[in-house]
């Protein structure tokens, strides 16, 4: 498109040359504007006619247009590039952002999937331990209810055992009581077998005295009969004593035979009494032991009881919390979901992005293309200003202000000359004067200092955003003619319209 309207504007200014050739003198002119003419198809914008009066001016002033057209092109070129050229590494970033978030947050997806996942099975667990407790809180109370019952019946138990030991003493005092007795029998006993010797020897007594009446009631024949029945009866009394004093003996025997084994059986009884007690004592003890124990046991299962049920508390607020959670978790899922899916589809609009800026890259190169003739003709005239600047150098001493007397005939923004280690000691530009070029490859600078080791190395840069001041910059250079050093050019975009040869 640029090139179809330079093209019109070459054949309105050849139509305009034609018309006036037909009114003044052809050949002459004929020459002049062809040289002209020529000039502009070149792209020499910055020519000027030295055809007579108005064509003169006509073509100064179709050139000075054609001139600030190149400038605007350049700059909207120039200015669409650097635009195209962010635009373009903007979405590459944002892209690659987008990716890297659009990963991320799959990962983060599946990450509280999982997440989600483990907490409803937590929940789950959850549920079953607070239910497994309340289950043991339940059989806990049941158990201490049983172990209060236990406890009721090992109370009644020792009150039983203690009950029985007192028997078991009242039955020891009355063995102790009846073994006296016993003791006591056994002593009357003993008198019995003494009055039943004591018959005995009396119905010896008796025997012999009965004898001797006899013997008496013999000698006295018929007045002894009567003393002699007398003596009879005594005899058969004393005989009957005797059997009595056989039998009571007999029946002492028997009866302290009994007393003796009674005497036995109440010592047994005695001792298992004794025993009895001591071990009823022992079984009291026991049973204070087991009760004591049953106690702690009541409190220990209480205790556990209350924590287990405070624990049911905590886990069914943790269930409360995982259900909560489970929601949010959904919840958040769906919206990660649907956030991907919004990445997604931004990375597609940036990829969309990213091949119209390619398109627009395509359309950039092809108007930078057709700026390159401009750009070398001005860069040709940059370069001849450089070397005139050179020539002044060779001619006589050159100052600052001489220099900028230069720069403002010439149309050149900025002039900038260096001593052999690459500072700036001459610039019509006072803020210029001791910056030293750099020997950092990094710099756009950097590419003038090769010029220090190569004299005839010659530099030109395209229009480019200059890194100390962010405008649009065409910077030449090349060696010093008087002295090892650099010689630079530079025009401003905004002064194009102001270069001349």
């Amino acid at each position: 498109m640029p090139t179809l309207t330079l093209l019109a504007i070459i054949l309105v200014v050849a139509l305009c040359v034609v018309l006036w050739l037909t009114l003044h003198d052809r050949r002459r002119l004929q020459r002049r504007l062809n040289g002209d003419l020529g000039e502009l198809a070149a792209g020499n914008f910055v020519h000027r006619s030295d055809a007579p009066g108005d064509l003169g001016s006509s073509f100064g002033r179709v050139a000075s247009m054609l001139l600030a057209w190149v400038a605007q092109t350049l700059r909207s070129s120039l200015s669409l590039s650097d635009a195209v050229r962010d635009i373009s590494g903007a979405s590459e970033a944002a892209r690659e952002r987008v990716r890297s978030i659009g990963g991320r947050i799959r990962l983060f997806n599946e990450k509280a999937q999982g997440d989600h996942q483990r907490v409803e099975k937590a929940s789950a667990i959850s549920d079953t331990i607070s239910a497994r407790n309340q289950e043991i809180v339940s059989t806990s109370r049941a158990t201490i209810d049983d172990l209060k019952g236990s406890e009721g019946a090992i109370r009644s138990g020792k009150t039983t055992v203690e009950e029985a030991a007192k028997i078991l003493e009242l039955m020891g005092d009355s063995m102790e009581k009846l073994s006296t007795d016993v003791s006591r029998l056994s002593g009357f006993t003993q008198s019995a077998h003494e009055m039943a010797s004591a018959v005995n020897d009396l119905v010896g007594r008796i025997d012999l005295l009965a004898l001797n009446a006899s013997i008496e009631a013999a000698r006295a024949g018929e007045h002894g009969k009567g003393f002699a029945v007398v003596a009879g009866e005594v005899a058969k009394l004393s005989q009957q004593g005797a059997s009595y004093a056989t039998q009571i003996t007999g029946r002492m025997d028997e009866i302290a035979r009994e007393t003796a084994r009674t005497t036995e059986s109440i010592r047994h009884l005695s001792e298992v009494s004794r025993k009895g007690r001591a071990s009823a004592a022992t079984i009291t003890e026991q049973f204070e032991e087991i009760d004591r124990y049953v106690g702690r046991t009541v409190k220990a299962l209480a205790d556990f009881s209350q924590q287990i049920a405070r624990q049911a508390e905590s886990v069914q607020e943790i269930s409360s919390i995982n259900d909560d959670l489970s929601s949010f978790f959904g919840q958040f899922i769906q919206e990660a979901q649907t956030i991907a899916a919004d990445v997604s589809e931004q990375e597609c609009m940036e990829d969309r992005n990213i091949e119209i800026c390619r398109s627009m890259e395509g359309a950039s190169q092809e108007l930078s293309d057709f700026t390159q003739q401009f750009e070398r003709v001005i860069a040709q005239r940059l370069l001849d200003h450089c070397r005139r600047v050179r020539d002044m150098l060779l001619a006589g001493p050159l100052d600052n202000a001489a220099l900028a007397a230069y720069a403002k005939r010439s149309g050149v923004s900025e002039f900038y000359l260096t001593d052999g280690d690459g500072v700036i000691t001459l610039s019509n530009s006072a803020s210029a004067v001791g910056f030293r070029f750099p020997d950092d490859p990094r710099t756009q600078a950097f590419e003038f200092r090769q010029i220090l080791g190569d004299k005839s190395k010659v530099v030109v840069q395209k229009f480019m955003k200059r890194d100390l001041d962010g405008k649009y910059f065409k910077i030449v250079g090349l060696s010093r003619a008087d002295r090892k050093g650099i010689a630079q050019a530079a025009l401003n975009l905004d002064d194009l319209v102001r270069l001349t040869l």
